[in-house]
């Protein structure tokens, strides 16, 4: 059972998995995001002070940081963390905290958690994954990229990242940065859909293709 609101909520270890697809987000339906901000949400080291938990759990104090991003912009989550493939679970456990279950609208593409022989396609980078969800749905009014790890947030991806402390999570000061971030609206010209026009979107990697090399999360 959950604690109450105020301490910390977790779930299943590693080891197991909710929400399994091979389909890999390939059949979802496309929803329109082009009037909406969006946060591209990691979980450990962000909504927590641990780099690489064995469960899901969050802390009060930083869910509240989000929540008021949230309030203020009217922006929804795209799971970007680890953890995604659990999306209704970390709806649930966000929502103990005020967080509208249905403003965890999605997740981007790749493995994530999920076992190679489930779901086989790859990324480089969360950075890649990031790219590959725009590409595939389109631009949202604005975003902004919450990740503890520096690869989130590669190349034009940089001035709409917020790299928090994994040993802080998100801080105040970093939720008001957010704030500004998403209300730089996505324009034609914007340097991310620049290079999504000349380069394309990522291309995923089979896991036989990169066997050996260990993928960082």
């Amino acid at each position: 059972p959950l604690p109450p609101p105020g301490g910390c909520a977790s779930a299943a270890p590693r080891n197991q998995s909710e929400e399994a697809s091979s389909a890999d987000n390939k059949t979802r339906k496309a929803t329109d995001y082009s009037d909406v901000p969006v946060i591209f949400l990691d979980l450990d080291g962000v909504l927590n002070t641990s780099r690489n938990s064995q469960y899901i759990n969050v802390e009060a104090d930083k869910c509240n940081r989000l929540k008021m991003i949230m309030d203020k912009t009217g922006a929804k989550i795209v799971l970007s963390t680890f953890w995604r493939k659990w999306k209704r679970y970390i709806a649930y456990v966000l929502s103990r905290y005020g967080i509208d279950p249905k403003s965890i609208v999605d997740i981007t593409p790749g493995r994530g958690h999920i076992k190679k022989e489930v779901a086989p396609i790859i990324y480089e980078s969360r950075s890649a994954e990031i790219l590959a969800w725009l590409s595939m749905n389109g631009f949202p009014r604005s975003f902004v990229i919450l990740d503890d790890r520096e690869y989130a947030g590669l190349g034009v991806l940089k001035s709409r990242f917020i790299l928090t402390g994994s040993d802080v999570g998100i801080t105040n000061e970093q939720a008001g940065q957010a704030l500004k971030i998403l209300q730089l609206p996505c324009k034609k010209d914007d340097p991310v859909a620049k290079w999504l026009e000349v380069n394309g979107a990522p291309k995923p990697h089979s896991c036989k293709t990169i066997e050996g090399k260990e993928r960082i999360e």
